[in-house]
């Protein structure tokens, strides 16, 4: 049975975010094999789409198979005349595209593709550990606004009804404002500003690149994500440099497949060197905080050594763990400032309803 058109499109839209990074770099990794062997590209991802087809047979478990729906439309690309940088649009990160074109423009697509994987990575790791640390503090502050929302709706009312607040304990009165916050109509209107104030951030954080977002460059998030994209520039633009494409075309390259707000600062860095500045102090000159003050001069001071491509990378190894220190500390403040918000309330509740319960005990015992 043929599966509608409308139904596909929703498949190939959840496989594009399935197709994670180990799925890309085993797809890089068995492509670049078959490059080396003198397999043209298409006939290789072909021959890749007939192998997921034989291990995955048939039906509608391999309708939802984002391996199969990803070499199918790839495949289906390259067969339009697409390239493969071209072709995997939708399917891997801008950095990715980046690189992988690279490869093809100097002719060693291969080499572009297990640069690919080795900057997918050392960004995958980093990633992985900050989102291991964030994890605590994002329960964390669940766990406290249910724990107002249980107080304030479940515990507070009924002990108002038995006993005049007027008569509580100072800790036992803490407990109402929790009350009036999870009864008050605008709580649910303050927890939907919230959300959406959180969206807007998490969408401003590529796309927000008019001037105003230098004043913001350096507060949380928009500090971890101009770090951690600053060092997945970094990393490709080394790769790029060494392939052989100069500073300059490397910028644009890169600027090509960038979002807003990496493409104004690489596209602003480009034309300054147009402009005979030299990458370092392109950047320094743009003002705009990218990829980092300290960096920036430290690129300005390698710019004219004769093994440059050498230097970016061993200086963006080094970079790349100065990141991972610092957004890790950042992290892990949060947290701290999250377990502690937590814990002070919990022993406020505790507290509070251990006074509460022995005020009552006595005015039950002098009744």
């Amino acid at each position: 049975m043929e599966i509608p058109y409308w139904i596909q499109e929703q498949l190939t839209r959840m496989a594009r975010a399935l197709w994670g990074g180990k799925k890309r770099s085993a797809f890089y990794r068995r492509l670049a094999v078959y490059l080396n062997n003198g397999i043209p590209v298409r006939a290789a991802t072909t021959r890749l789409l007939q192998q997921k087809s034989l291990q995955g047979g048939s039906g509608l478990m391999a309708a939802f198979d984002p391996d199969r729906l990803a070499l199918q439309e790839i495949g289906d690309r390259l067969a339009n005349g697409e390239t493969l940088s071209q072709a995997l649009r939708g399917w891997a990160p801008t950095a990715d595209l980046s690189i992988i074109q690279a490869g093809e423009l100097s002719g060693d697509l291969a080499s572009g593709l297990r640069s690919a994987i080795e900057g997918q990575g050392i960004i995958g790791r980093m990633m992985g550990k900050i989102v291991g640390e964030a994890i605590d503090p994002i329960v964390m502050s669940g766990l406290g606004v249910y724990l107002v929302y249980i107080v304030g709706t479940k515990m507070v009312p009924p002990m108002e009804l038995m006993s005049n607040p007027n008569t509580w304990p100072t800790l036992a009165r803490a407990l109402l404002p929790m009350a009036a916050a999870a009864q008050s109509p605008w709580s649910a209107v303050v927890f939907l500003l919230m959300i959406v104030g959180l969206v807007i951030t998490i969408v401003s954080l590529p796309f927000w690149s008019q001037h105003g977002r230098r004043y913001v460059e350096n507060i949380p998030p928009w500090s971890i994500y101009r770090m951690i994209i600053g060092a997945q520039w970094m990393i490709g633009f080394s790769r790029l440099v060494g392939s052989g494409i100069t500073a300059t075309d490397a910028l644009g390259l890169q600027a090509k497949y960038a979002r807003p707000w990496l493409r104004d600062r690489l596209l602003d860095a480009q034309q300054r060197m147009r402009n005979g500045r030299e990458l370092g102090q392109a950047f320094i000159e743009g003002e705009m905080g990218f990829p980092d003050r300290i960096l920036a001069d430290d690129l300005s001071a390698f710019s004219g050594s004769g093994d440059f491509a050498k230097l970016l990378r061993s200086l963006g190894e080094e970079w790349l763990e100065d990141i991972e220190r610092q957004v890790m500390g950042t992290v892990r403040i949060m947290a701290l400032f999250a377990n502690i918000g937590v814990n002070l309330l919990i022993l406020l509740v505790v507290f509070g309803v251990f006074d509460l319960q022995n005020v009552m005990m006595a005015s039950a015992h002098t009744g």
